[in-house]
């Protein structure tokens, strides 16, 4: 199982300095096509959240690296009975939430 940081990619589309104050003509390439992004406010929210959960240090990184490595290596081993407590809670508390709404 490869980890990675899916989270990452999200909103990462910049618009390059620059190419947001040329008009839409000086914009088009050779074939006549628009080569601009224009970003929805959902889309600029989404690069804020992604800054702002880099930053924040939600994650331990040094356990996730320790995991990775792991993996990597074939000694990460899977307790199976906390697998399952867990799902098991996740379950239950899915069930408690459908009963309030």
């Amino acid at each position: 199982m490869k980890i990675d940081n899916s989270v990452k990619g999200i909103g990462t589309a910049r618009v390059q300095e620059g190419r947001a104050k040329k008009s839409p003509a000086e914009r088009k390439d050779a074939a006549g096509v628009d080569d601009s992004v224009d970003l929805t406010s959902t889309a600029s929210q989404l690069q804020m959240l992604e800054s702002a959960l880099a930053n924040s240090g939600v994650m331990d990184m040094e356990k996730v690296e320790s995991v990775r490595r792991a993996i990597a290596e074939g000694r990460f081993q899977v307790d199976a009975e906390a697998v399952a407590e867990r799902l098991v809670e996740d379950v239950v508390e899915g069930l408690k939430r459908q009963r309030k709404a």
